[in-house]
């Protein structure tokens, strides 16, 4: 009843194959528009210190909603943005993607089983093979190839083909934007907290060798973090019994 009394949820529902950072655009999009719908005066101070719980890939989008970008996250052409020649909606959207700053209605995330430094799985060649099927956006696509032919004489960085263009190839831990991504890109001033499972046997273990199935504990790992949960559990942590009493922790603590 307390939770029930304080909180209303949303989920964010997206295409898991689709770059990270396009679909933290959409959800940064997304939270705008809502906000705007339910609170066009902006008198309403719960939507000013929102919780957003995400779980592996989602705890990654949480992440970009509450980080800046720096200056870190290379666009798909080797010029930076200012200097390209685009039509006003798509220079809009290309710098939605690669130039942001932390959401300030945002007051708290919760990160479960997330690929901070990504994960070894997305480097293996029958996923790669997997990854090659997925549809790229249609207007991510035509921003990408109007950039091409509105600008001949730009190259494209290598992680930023079209046919790369997918969170699979996002989730190599030696990809372009998990090396941009790093470890200390968190707004400070903004708590976070993380749920790490470490498969059944895991807790067994020392947690450096730890891991879910599919994240391994350094790479969910972060320094800084509010509190950081260990689970016996496997990277479907989410309906974890220790999961969700932690999340209901969490959301109680939350002011």
């Amino acid at each position: 009843p307390e939770i029930r009394d304080r909180y209303q949820f949303w989920a964010f529902s997206y295409p898991t194959g689709v770059p990270i950072l396009y679909s933290a655009m959409r959800l940064r999009a997304e939270l705008r528009a809502m906000r705007a719908h339910y609170d066009p005066s902006g008198t309403n101070s719960h939507l000013d210190r929102m919780v957003l719980v995400g779980h592996s890939m989602g705890g990654i989008l949480s992440r970009l909603m509450i980080s800046p970008s720096n200056g870190k996250l290379r666009d798909w052409s080797d010029k930076p943005l200012d200097e390209l020649n685009l039509p006003p909606d798509l220079a809009a959207m290309t710098q939605e993607m690669f130039q942001f700053e932390p959401q300030p209605y945002v007051g708290r995330a919760v990160f479960i089983a997330t690929p901070h430094r990504g994960s070894d799985v997305a480097a293996r060649k029958i996923v790669q093979r997997a990854a090659a099927i997925i549809q790229v956006p249609r207007e991510l696509k035509e921003a990408v190839l109007t950039t091409v032919n509105l600008n001949p004489e730009i190259g494209l960085i290598a992680d930023a083909t079209i046919d790369s263009m997918n969170s699979v190839d996002d989730l190599r831990p030696d990809s372009e934007f998990m090396r941009a991504l790093g470890g200390d890109t968190i707004a400070p001033g903004t708590p976070f907290h993380s749920i790490i499972a470490v498969g059944t046997h895991g807790a067994a273990e020392p947690l450096a060798s730890t891991d879910d199935g599919l994240v391994r504990y350094p790479s969910a790992h972060l320094e800084g973090a509010a509190s950081e949960k260990i689970v016996a559990a496997p990277h479907k942590a989410f309906d974890h019994s220790d999961t969700i009493t932690e999340v209901a922790r969490i959301l109680k603590l939350h002011r």
